[in-house]
């Protein structure tokens, strides 16, 4: 623990003292590593974007977003290489308050991800015409493959401009270790 928080420390002084995004990412691997050593799970940090287009939600009714996810040089394998197609399956369900949860699948190179929203969200108008955003916090529930019994949490930003979209995803997972 005390390690654990040397290490935390130690990221907080470098982003305070300006250091480059490698310097931070090195950062963070070096703690995922460290906290993770004895144990049999291992931390996988991801940012990625989806863009595409998807057809007009419907309540209760799967859609399959069309698109591709692009990852940054050297991601986990487990996730794939950039520029990938994605294959997602979502349900949507209003809350009947003017919101809605998804509920859905991200299938990367090591299987598929699945996910459910932690609270409900809605889309917000933007200053610009026709354009909307939303966010919403996904727990992430198993998998498939690398991810089967996964655990974590993904952010999910998007804005939505008629049929395309384009999300920015940050997520943190916690997987099996790989042999």
């Amino acid at each position: 623990m005390r390690s654990f928080l040397c290490t935390m420390l130690a990221l907080s002084l470098a982003t305070a003292a300006a250091a480059t995004p490698a310097e931070i990412d090195a950062a963070f691997k070096a703690s995922d590593a460290q906290v993770a050593a004895d144990s049999e799970v291992r931390i996988v940090r991801f940012q990625s974007i989806m863009t595409g287009e998807f057809p007009r939600r419907q309540d209760g009714v799967a859609f399959k977003p069309a698109g591709r996810v692009l990852l940054p040089a050297g991601s986990d394998p487990i996730l794939g290489s950039e520029p990938a197609p994605y294959i997602t399956e979502i349900h949507s369900n209003s809350d009947g308050k003017g919101g809605f949860t998804d509920t859905g699948s991200i299938r990367f190179a090591g299987g598929e991800l699945r996910f459910t929203a932690v609270y409900p969200t809605r889309n917000i108008e933007t200053p610009l015409p026709g354009m909307r955003t939303t966010a919403m916090v996904e727990k992430v529930t198993g998998g498939t493959g690398a991810f089967e019994g996964a655990s974590g949490y993904i952010m999910q930003f998007s804005t939505i401009d008629g049929d395309g979209f384009r999300t920015t995803l940050n997520g943190i997972l916690f997987v099996r270790k790989m042999p």
